[in-house]
């Protein structure tokens, strides 16, 4: 799992509301390590999980400046709930094409070339962040020259947890709408 906390907020899927979250975590002077945003089943709300590596009552005032705005449907601090975490990363491996198949098996399971051009292999890898870390250490015989991190995505595991249940409900109820006057959840 991530270190430092790990804030989970449902928000209005509008132009501005990321500006507005990180810019109140920024003015309290917390250092944001990790953020990541992505909609949900409910195209008007977007999931965000935020890391910011302060204490537990700092990341319990944030949470409640958050509660504040108003593009905010809900957060919490899900550090100390049970989630699964995950996070990608994008490996760029130079001089491995005659060494591709130790390659390959040093990466392991999680790991799969998403292209190969010339003497160029780029791997993608998915897993918690410390799993990440442990791939580069295995790959330093490899002249890895850059690498891209999404940051992690986080999911509540219990489905009654108020981030596992749809959300336009209650963002109907909240601004005084019947669930059923409100656009229906879609699939991607």
């Amino acid at each position: 799992m991530s270190e430092g906390r790990v804030l989970s907020a449902l928000v209005a899927n509008r132009p501005g509301v990321l500006n507005r979250v990180s810019g109140l975590i920024r003015r309290r002077g917390f250092n944001i390590e990790n953020l990541t945003v992505g909609p949900t089943l409910d195209h008007s709300i977007s999931r965000m999980t935020i890391v910011v590596n302060v204490g537990a009552a700092p990341a319990d005032q944030a949470v409640r400046q958050l509660a504040k705005l108003i593009d905010v449907v809900d957060v919490r601090d899900i550090t100390d709930e049970e989630r699964v975490e995950c996070e990608l990363m994008l490996i760029r491996i130079e001089n491995a094409a005659q060494r591709r198949g130790a390659l390959v098996d040093r990466a392991g399971p999680n790991a799969r070339v998403v292209a190969e051009v010339e003497d160029v292999v780029i791997l993608a890898v998915n897993g918690t962040g410390d799993e990440l870390d442990h791939m580069l250490e295995r790959l330093r015989g490899f002249d890895v020259k850059g690498i891209a991190r999404t940051g992690i995505v986080s999911m509540m595991v219990d489905e009654t947890h108020p981030h596992a249940v749809p959300h336009w409900a209650r963002l109907a109820e909240r601004d005084g709408e019947h669930p059923e006057e409100t656009e229906v959840m879609s699939i991607l």
